[in-house]
């Protein structure tokens, strides 16, 4: 199943949890994840909107509904000071709304292209912010009034991601159509194009680099394989094949391994530079759509298709 089938899937069993159990709030898949600077705070996604808890216990705090019927994703600007949720409704328009953090007061917000978008990012001053979509398009726009700056054109197939490097001047895509896109975020030109995956990419997620070496990249996809990149020179540096299609990944907090969902309900550490992989204990309670790590402790955070978030620990 690819991306825009799990997108789908994720959809159906929303509306499913919502004719049988009418009564009370059904759980809806958690599309996504992100977890407060101070880690006090995990913010999830829904398409029952913007779901708040607080770390220790994960109880709800808060919920806000959004004005769309699907909610893809959702990012903190890098001063937490914003709020940025996408998504949008099928075969009518995306749809981007900025909220005050941590207030979550409506900013603006910004209908725009045909379909949904399904990835979201800001970059290093939180001044811009790109959003990739089923229109095969990157908008980026400006993060303070969501006023348009560029439309990149050059994917085939839907955009299932969007990351800005450190610095900003460059910015990743991810798309089904199996490659991965640089572009110049100056001019909105393209860099370069990475077409070493065999089918359709599902994230890609920059590290950081303190010590004056190139960043590198994580790309994971529908071929299983977690690939790591060099994407200024445009370098595959490794990669590792893993035993089911990979939906989601994010970085360790020093950037020494990477952790992997998978569609068959695992999640995987692995290591970026001996490749040694570690599966970790995670009761089974559908697959894994997104996850976030804690920014303090040997902790992280899935969120899967039955609508748990579940916290997890990762030992050093």
């Amino acid at each position: 199943m690819n991306f825009i089938g799990r997108q789908l899937a994720l959809v159906l069993v929303a509306a499913f949890c919502a004719e049988t159990l009418s009564d009370e709030v059904a759980p809806a898949p958690i599309t996504c994840l992100v977890i407060s600077g101070d880690g006090q705070t995990v913010i999830s996604g829904s398409q029952q909107g913007i779901t708040l808890r607080d770390w220790e216990q994960l109880a709800v705090q808060r919920r806000l509904p959004i004005s769309f019927h699907q909610l893809h994703d959702l990012c903190l600007s890098p001063d937490e000071s914003m709020l940025a949720v996408a998504g949008g409704n099928p075969a009518e328009h995306a749809t981007v709304a900025m909220f005050s953090w941590p207030q979550l007061q409506l900013m603006w917000t910004k209908s725009f292209s045909e379909d949904v978008v399904y990835s979201i990012a800001f970059d290093a001053t939180g001044t811009q912010l790109a959003a990739g979509g089923h229109d095969h398009s990157v908008s980026v726009m400006n993060g303070m009034n969501g006023d348009l700056l560029h439309v990149l054109n050059g994917h085939s197939k839907p955009v299932t991601g969007v990351a800005y490097l450190p610095g900003g001047e460059l910015l990743l895509s991810c798309s089904i159509d199996q490659t991965i896109r640089v572009w110049n975020t100056a001019n909105g030109t393209l860099a370069r194009s990475l077409t070493n995956h065999t089918r359709a990419v599902n994230q890609v997620v920059p590290g950081k680099r303190d010590d004056g070496t190139p960043v590198l990249a994580v790309s994971v996809g529908d071929d299983r394989t977690v690939r790591f990149w060099q994407p200024t020179i445009g370098r595959m540096v490794r990669f590792k094949r893993l035993d089911a299609p990979v939906t989601t990944v994010a970085w360790s907090v020093d950037g020494g391994r990477v952790f992997a969902g998978t569609q068959d309900q695992r999640l995987i550490a692995v290591e970026v530079q001996t490749l040694q992989t570690t599966v970790l204990d995670v009761p089974p309670d559908g697959w894994i759509h997104c996850l976030a790590v804690h920014p303090l402790q040997s902790k992280l955070v899935i969120g899967t298709s039955n609508g748990t978030v579940r916290k997890i620990a990762i030992s050093e």
